[in-house]
């Protein structure tokens, strides 16, 4: 499979030219100067090369009041009026000096606040961040998830954490493969499921469960704020299943010896 440019990176694009048209900055290379990123990066977006990331799109919400309903979903105008940028909420990143994003890492405590939007720019920016050598985690936005709850069992336990790539909204559709798990944040909570993509058949998402006490819940899609895929585990169960195993080893041994034993007591003199 090639390529494929998001449709949020054709409106930056879009949003790019009519600044350079209407004279909102002077250039291609003052412009990315401003968002604070090297001037290649724009340029590779513009040869179909790489999508825009998060950050990108963060300073230009931010320094040229791109609209991010515009961005994501096509809506409404290319730039926000002065007055519409109160109370404004993005999705934040964290970039290092040298262009490149951090992989916010999202705690069980600061979840029911990042759920709820409560939790302000500065904030986010507060919570621990770090990098990974693997090229995977490189290009575009990660985020990191404590597990909460058993019901990932035995795939995830509680206090694994999973490291995800986001999806945008108008990947959703398309891009949502079924049995996959994500990490799904609504108004309310931040979920760990497998997803079946039903937004073509009803407009909703179902989230399964691995542990079989948990059933199904239909989630619709107006709902989810943010998708991420997760990508890779990092657990903190490796000692509880080696123990897992010693303990089947014994029952195994204490059943031979339980043979062994019968075996002997059919062998003796009546």
């Amino acid at each position: 499979m090639g390529f494929r440019v998001l449709d949020s990176t054709k409106r930056f694009l879009h949003c790019l030219g009519e600044l350079l048209n209407n004279g909102g900055v002077k250039s291609q290379t003052e412009f990315a100067e401003l968002l604070g990123i090297q001037a290649q990066a724009i340029s590779e977006i513009k040869r179909g090369r790489r999508n825009v990331t998060l950050g990108m799109l963060e300073r230009a919400v931010e320094v040229f009041r791109f609209n991010p309903c515009f961005l994501f979903w096509g809506e409404g105008a290319p730039f926000l009026q002065p007055e519409e940028m109160a109370g404004l909420r993005i999705l934040s990143v964290v970039i290092n000096e040298d262009g490149e994003e951090r992989i916010l890492h999202v705690p069980v405590p600061a979840q029911a606040g990042y759920a709820s939007g409560m939790l302000e720019t500065e904030y986010i920016r507060e919570l621990p961040t770090f990098t990974l050598p693997d090229e995977t985690f490189k290009m575009g936005t990660h985020r990191c998830f404590d597990v909460a709850g058993e019901s990932m069992e035995p795939t995830l336990y509680r206090g694994d954490r999973v490291v995800c790539s986001f999806l945008e909204p108008d990947a959703w559709k398309e891009g949502i493969k079924d049995g996959d798990i994500y990490v799904i944040v609504t108004y309310r909570d931040v979920l760990v499921k497998r997803v079946v993509n039903l937004i073509t058949h009803n407009g909703c998402l179902e989230l399964r469960s691995d542990n079989a006490v948990y059933k199904p819940i239909t989630l619709p899609v107006v709902e989810v704020k943010e998708l991420w895929r997760v990508r890779l585990k990092m657990s903190s169960v490796l000692s509880q299943q080696i123990s897992e195993l010693e303990r089947i080893e014994q029952q195994l041994q204490e059943l031979k010896h339980l043979i062994l034993r019968k075996q002997g007591d059919g062998n003796r003199p009546v």
